[in-house]
Order: structure tokens, then C-alpha cells, then sequence
């Protein structure tokens, strides 16, 4: 979690060095809610440090509630460390009845995995990448000016080949 909230800090910095803004929202695929914990964490201390707020958005792909145990994450982690109080930032859970399944995925999850490497060049999988993709695709954006961003976490390479399993 400690490490994920260094990554947010480190994600911030060069995006307010590279584009003069940060991205209005964050987009991350999460099965146990610890890497949502820790973006959620590091955009509390950058908030803290003047940093405008981002949204971060999980995207659930397990059928666990993740909006119960998101919180308790993040203040088990920020007891640990023992800073001033930190408040748990809002935290948007996006939980599609086509994405919590863990491990399972659709025609069309497959299809934005090849949209997004055709397009863009980057490889993603219809596990975790395609439904986080498929989110920040489709929800709107409020803060105009300032783009989403796709937190690319957790790929499994033998997804074609789990996909053909699946189909037999």
C-alpha cells in the first residue's frame, strides 16, 4: 500500500513537469483493494501538499465487496505510519455485473485489448486492463482540462490460452 502511494506521489510529479496539470481521475483495475489503497493514500498526502483533488476510480473484478474493505486498508496502513490524521479520500467503486467475475471475460473485453494495443501499442489483458479501460470509456469526466488516467496494473500473459480453456 506504502508503495502504491509512492507511485500516486511519483505519478503526480512528473505528470505536473511533463503536462502542467494532473488527470482528473485515476482508473485502476482491483481485485483486494490494496493498490486502490495506496493511490487512494497518495493522493491524500498530495492533496495535503496543495495538490488539486483526483478522483480514483476501482474498477472491482472479483465478486468480494471491495467498498467494505477499501477503507479499512487505507486506515490500517496511515495507523502504521503514524502521520497527523489523514481522511479517507473518496474513492469511486465501479462494480459492473460483466467485471466482478473474477478471471472470466467477454468477447468484447477481448476486443478493447486489441483496440488498445492496435491503437496505442499498449498490451493489456481482458482480465484487469480491458474492464478499467472499458470504465474510464465510458463514465463521464467532470473536470474538463484534465484527462483520466489509466493506471496499467496486473496482466496475465496466458489469458488467450485461459480464454480457449473456457471455451471448451
Amino acid at each position: 500500500i506504502v508503495s502504491m502511494a509512492r507511485g500516486y506521489l511519483e505519478m503526480a510529479r512528473q505528470a505536473k513537469e511533463q503536462f502542467g496539470v494532473l488527470p482528473g481521475a485515476v482508473y485502476l483495475a482491483s481485485a483486494s483493494g490494496s493498490s486502490v489503497a495506496g493511490l487512494a493514500l497518495g493522493e491524500a498526502l498530495g492533496r495535503a501538499a496543495g495538490n488539486p483533488p483526483v478522483r480514483i476510480v476501482a474498477v472491482q473484478v472479483v465478486p468480494e465487496p471491495l467498498r467494505l474493505w477499501l477503507p479499512i486498508l487505507f486506515a490500517w496502513t496511515v495507523r502504521f505510519l503514524r502521520p497527523a490524521r489523514i481522511p479517507f479520500p473518496r474513492c469511486e467503486v465501479v462494480a459492473w455485473p460483466n467485471h466482478t467475475i473474477y478471471g472470466r471475460f467477454s468477447a468484447a473485453h477481448e476486443a478493447i485489448c486489441a483496440r488498445i494495443e492496435n491503437s496505442y501499442g499498449l498490451t493489456i489483458d481482458p482480465i484487469y486492463g480491458a474492464k478499467s479501460w472499458d470504465v474510464m470509456e465510458r463514465m463521464p469526466t467532470s473536470d474538463a482540462g484534465r484527462p483520466p488516467l489509466f493506471w496499467h496494473c496486473g496482466y496475465t500473459p496466458n489469458w488467450r490460452a485461459l480464454a480457449e480453456e473456457l471455451r471448451l
